[in-house]
């Protein structure tokens, strides 16, 4: 495993425990393990560096960004199955806060998944394109 994918496994984990009510809540469980939600955020995130990336080259206008959109949008195409089957993961566990804290709860994990994904889309992008983010 490496470190980025470490360090998102971490913020995810420790920022969605802190939103849960009971100290014996688990969310995960054999069919939705926590290496399947890591892979979610992963694929979500990937997807969202692609997108980013290209509002960004966007900008520059002409034929770079009519190549890095049509670039993003053929990977989007590609990638569509999996960007449906990390939502639903996503949204299977984020179920499971309902009944130890409510919608609130729920809420609280998605908007950690959120802030996860973005952390590192924002990185992946200053990475690949020198510093430039949206």
């Amino acid at each position: 495993m490496n470190f980025p994918r470490f360090t998102l496994l971490f913020l995810l984990v420790s920022s969605t425990m802190a939103h849960a009510q009971s100290a014996s809540f688990n969310r995960y469980t054999d069919d939705l393990p926590q290496l399947l939600e890591t892979d979610a955020a992963t694929v979500m995130a990937r997807g969202m560096t692609h997108d980013f990336a290209a509002k960004i080259c966007g900008r520059l206008g002409g034929q770079v960004a009519a190549t890095v959109e049509t670039e993003a949008t053929a990977w989007r195409k590609r990638n569509d199955v999996f960007f449906r089957g990390a939502s639903a993961v996503l949204n299977e566990i984020g179920d499971r806060y309902l009944p130890v804290g409510g919608e609130q709860a729920k809420q609280g994990y998605f908007q950690s998944i959120l802030v996860t994904t973005a952390k590192a889309t924002n990185q992946r992008l200053m990475r690949q394109l020198n510093g430039a983010t949206p």
